[in-house]
């Protein structure tokens, strides 16, 4: 009964430590023009990819970027995403991961397709551009969606 009467105290101290540490560690990171840039361009690629419009998707990534993954990366990367996932029907910006040098901004891409049996799905993928802050602008060095 001792050892009971003196976990209870410890417990409800060490209950009390986690709550007040998580209820401070809630406060919201302020958006600036940087992660305001970010969310724009991953939201115009994720459009550029569902119209299936190469020239729109480019102009979001920098020159270099783009002669990697040229007209023909991203129309097969395109069918490989729309093959195993089906038709991009919505996506909406989870949230931007910061880094010291590279940040990570994140949607939940929302695809349909129907089965084998013929009955509609509905699956969410996770979309993820990396970009880092390069003269106060947004400049994207890698890009995908996470299956």
């Amino acid at each position: 009964m001792k050892k009971f009467l003196l976990l209870v105290p410890f417990s409800l101290l060490f209950f009390a430590v986690s709550c007040r540490s998580v209820e401070e560690n809630t406060t919201p990171v302020q958006a600036n023009s940087f992660t305001s840039s970010g969310e724009a361009v991953g939201g115009r690629m994720l459009d550029a990819f569902d119209s299936g419009n190469y020239r729109n998707f480019a102009g979001c990534i920098p020159p270099e970027l783009a002669k990697e993954f040229d007209s023909k990366a991203f129309e097969a990367g395109r069918k490989q995403v729309c093959d195993r996932a089906g038709t991009l029907k919505s996506h909406r910006f989870l949230g931007v991961l910061t880094g010291p040098v590279f940040h990570n901004f994140l949607w939940a891409a929302s695809f349909e397709r129907k089965n084998s049996e013929g009955k509609l799905q509905t699956q969410e993928l996770l979309f993820k551009v990396t970009a880092a802050e390069t003269d106060g602008k947004c400049r994207v060095v890698s890009f995908g969606f996470l299956f």
